[in-house]
């Protein structure tokens, strides 16, 4: 598995995120706030970002995990090419957050885990035998929940503290 394409699938993922946060944003804020990424949002607001980038994560873990081959690879290298994703999609969120809010230090560096930790979770779901379609929808759907409360409370965390 080249090591290069997830770290490329997470930096699309983050720019395909960023898209829908945009477009999320545009609807739901005032005209004078529009796409503006501000931290201290509405709990709501953080958890829709959340299902955002997770969602989005998912779809390209997905396809990635599909052109990398890892069915037919150790469940190791599944978690690998999920904490690669992460650092990937982390990247680009923390460069762009840390340019336009001003967070530093730990919230970057919260920001490489909460995605590498995400990313491994989805990643390992996607790979993880299972003995029906349907065991394999509900694992990767719980996971797409775990990974998607674990970023909203990281964002509530992260925005509470700032």
């Amino acid at each position: 598995m080249p090591l290069v394409l997830p770290l490329v699938l997470g930096v699309l993922a983050a720019a395909l995120a960023l898209l829908g946060e945009l477009v999320f944003f545009s609807f739901s804020l005032p005209a004078t706030q529009a796409g503006v990424l501000v931290l201290g949002g509405s709990f709501r607001t953080l958890l829709v970002l959340a299902i955002i980038e997770e969602s989005v994560k998912l779809g390209l873990l997905y396809r990635g995990s599909a052109l990398a081959a890892l069915a037919r690879r150790p469940f190791g290298a599944a978690l690998l090419f999920g904490f690669l994703f992460g650092l990937g999609f982390a990247a680009i969120e923390a460069i762009l957050l840390s340019k336009f809010s001003g967070l530093l230090h730990l919230g970057v560096l919260g920001i490489f885990g909460v995605h590498a930790v995400t990313s491994m979770l989805l990643a390992g779901a996607i790979r993880k035998e299972a003995p029906s379609l349907a065991h394999k929808s509900v694992m990767v759907a719980g996971a797409l929940v775990i990974a998607t409360l674990l970023h909203a409370l990281y964002n509530l965390l992260i925005s509470h503290f700032s």
